[in-house]
């Protein structure tokens, strides 16, 4: 189906029609659903580093169905909408305006699935452009306003007004740049783009005084930016808007300005983008020199690349034409096929633009066998680990000990052990249990980094308790404990008392937790007027070190001392997860409708929905895991439910999980509720990640 259709989202939507079919069933087959999920996984992950400008090339190279074939192919939302929305534009500038309407609508909507956080700001300007020089000039400036902020708005009604302008429409293009000029003055500071693409739209309808103007405003405001490569961005921008109005004299000055300044400060990675713009600005010969003078072959490359698509924007086709090539034997010498492909992509654009068809062709099909070679790994850290914990709950501790050890990660084999000792309980294989709980423990004690084993000392002592070796459990996180008071850097100190207040918690040993979790507390009150003390992730560490000692009251006033920073959401976020655990519930729900951002409010939900069915509230938690809107998200919490059910609940809440997220995230409730089933799809799955069944 590849082949026939240059992606695979033909491929993904039968797999999808496969997936519901098999959810109204009575009794659905888990080894279907698994495969199912499988393959779909596999195929989204080989077009992860797909360049999502990508489908914008075909399009203009006159292949509307591979464009979009490949961009719904793209599995991030957020790149599928952007890839979409720059295939519209192409679709439309080149009069095919069927398509541009059906490409746009598209990105339009996976657009408005995507959170404000998340959404690329570009995706619905391009989107109002395209629509635009369709002739539906209503829909444009619907959307064009629909963006959230009046300073994005005015950028795509500026972009608006040029597109009407390319289209003969200068009466209503005009308008649109005085609706943009409105909308401006309600920004106290607008960017840099926002006043070149203003300046742009008034120089394409004639108005040059005003663009000029615009561009001078923006000239000043960018030689007082003090940061010098900030600066010398700002000075590139100004430069294409005054070959906007038609002064390329001072946009050359400017762009010499700005190409002094880079090199008196030693900053020449600033330079690409001075070479970009000194294209625009008519000067190929010193931007490719530019270009091919940079230290390093990627950047190098790379460089030339963009100035070569430039080019061919700008008109100049011959030059472009040698240009492109020039840039694509650099980028072939690059020993990474992932950090070239973008530029390859921009080497393919230019071909195209500069009319070099064939060639254009070429290219863009290796930058998608390329992208497809870097996206397929034969196996996964996710993958082992799920595999693991899923053999445990079978009882199978040989499995599950044998692929945790292809773990590369140390705290993920770590972990996974761990968890694999406490399935082996559920199972009666006490014996196995400790001896994994052991080696864990063993494993967590060599294991380095920024944490040094505190991560897992919670899933450490949980499986050594789970397995009958409570006072081995405490032994163990006594001995962190003093471990970590005796850190010196008082960040990572407080961090590793907040994992070892949370390991006693978790074993039920809360006089010691509260009073490791307290003496954080006290220690983050005293210094908290520093930087130090400040930040999100030491004030997580401390209020979640807290509710987890049962002092949630107190956790509670020093988060809501922390709200002016930054990631206060990051704070609120752990310490509803943390809430969840220890069943304060009522409390947990209530934090989460103080969270703005809907896709941190999923998560939120998600960690609420899991405990309660940990705590055995199973309605509740299937109803709260059902309210979120995330897919992935809601797979998990599904199979989190799915795991505290009887089978033939199970089943059901499977398959959608399996429908919403990833294969790997019910693995362990499949090898519940229908061994035969798991270890079916693992007599497929194992083989092909290499690893051998020594049953």
């Amino acid at each position: 189906m590849l082949d026939a259709t240059g992606g695979d989202a033909a491929a993904l939507a039968e797999i999808a029609v496969a997936q519901s079919v098999l959810g109204t069933q009575p009794f659905p087959d888990l080894h279907t659903g698994l495969r199912l999920a499988w393959r779909r996984d596999q195929l989204a992950d080989r077009n992860t580093h797909m360049p999502p400008e990508l489908p914008a090339v075909w399009a203009r190279l006159g292949q509307p169905a591979r464009a979009e074939a490949l961009a719904r192919s793209i599995p991030d939302r957020v790149d599928q909408a952007w890839a979409l929305a720059g295939a519209a534009l192409e679709l439309s500038n080149a009069g095919d305006f069927k398509h541009a309407v059906d490409f746009a609508s598209a990105a339009e909507q996976i657009d408005r699935l995507c959170s404000e956080v998340e959404s690329r700001s570009d995706t619905l300007v391009m989107v109002a452009k395209a629509l635009a020089m369709t002739g539906d000039v209503a829909d444009a400036e619907r959307v064009a306003l629909s963006i959230a902020g009046p300073e994005l708005q005015a950028i795509a009604m500026a972009g608006v007004a040029e597109a009407l302008s390319a289209a003969a429409q200068v009466g209503q293009a005009k308008q649109f740049a005085a609706a943009a000029e409105r909308l401006l003055r309600r920004t106290p500071s607008p960017d840099m783009p926002t006043l070149i693409n203003l300046a742009k739209s008034w120089a394409a309808v004639g108005n040059l005084k005003r663009a000029a103007d615009l561009v001078a405003t923006a000239e000043r405001a960018a030689n007082v930016i003090a940061i010098p490569g900030v600066r010398i961005l700002a000075l590139a921008e100004v430069a294409e808007g005054f070959v906007a109005t038609g002064n390329v004299l001072r946009a050359r000055q400017i762009c010499l300005t700005a190409e002094r300044l880079a090199v008196s400060i030693n900053e020449t990675f600033m330079l690409p983008e001075v070479a970009v713009a000194l294209a625009r600005a008519g000067e190929p010969d010193r931007a490719e020199q530019i270009a091919v003078s940079l230290a390093y072959a990627e950047t190098r490359s790379k460089s030339l690349a963009d100035v070569a698509f430039v080019l061919a924007e700008a008109g100049d086709y011959g030059r472009s034409a040698k240009a492109a090539p020039a840039a694509e034997r650099m980028l072939s010498g690059l020993d990474e096929p992932a950090s070239r492909l973008h530029e390859m992509t921009m080497v393919a654009g230019a071909l195209a633009v500069a009319g070099e068809r064939d060639r254009a062709v070429q290219v863009a099909a290796e930058v998608e066998r390329a992208a497809r070679s870097v996206s397929a790994p034969t196996i996964d850290e996710r993958s082992l680990s799920a595999v693991a914990e899923a053999l445990a709950a079978t009882g199978d501790h040989a499995g599950a000990e044998r692929v945790a050890f292809r773990i590369s990660d140390p705290e993920e084999r770590v972990r996974v052990l761990a968890a694999a000792a406490a399935a082996l309980v559920a199972t009666g294989n006490h014996d196995h249990a400790a001896r994994l709980a052991g080696e864990a423990e063993r494993l967590a004690e060599n294991v380095t980094g920024p944490e040094s084993g505190f991560g897992v000392l919670r899933d450490v002592v949980n499986g050594l308790a789970a397995a009958g070796r409570h006072d081995h459990a405490v032994r163990a996180a006594l001995l962190s404990e003093s471990r970590a008071r005796s850190i010196a850097e008082t960040k990572e100190r407080l961090s590793a008392l907040a994992h070892v207040a949370k390991a006693f918690a978790s074993i039920g040993e809360r006089s010691h937790a509260v009073t490791a979790a307290a003496g954080a507390a006290a220690e983050y009150v005293v210094g908290s007027g520093s930087r130090t003390f400040r930040s999100a992730t030491t004030v997580a560490d401390v209020t979640t070190a807290l509710v987890a000692a049962g002092l949630a009251d107190q956790a509670e006033k020093i988060a809501l001392s922390a709200t002016d920073l930054d990631s206060d959401d990051y704070v609120t976020l752990r310490v509803i997860a943390e809430l969840a655990r220890a069943g304060d519930f009522d409390r947990a729900e209530r934090l989460v409708d103080a969270i703005d951002d809907p896709d941190e409010r999923a998560a939120a939900a998600a960690d609420i929905a899991r405990a309660l069915a940990v705590a055995g509230e199973i309605d509740r938690a299937e109803q709260v895991a059902l309210s979120i809107a995330d897919p992935a998200l809601q797979g998990d919490a599904l199979a989190g439910v799915a795991e505290h059910v009887d089978a033939e609940r199970a089943r059901g809440l499977i398959l959608k999980a399996l429908t919403a997220g990833r294969w790997t995230i019910p693995l362990r409730a499949v090898a519940r509720a229908d061994e035969a089933a798991f270890h079916a799809f693992l007599q497929e799955f194992m083989p092909q990640v290499g690893i051998a069944d020594e049953e």
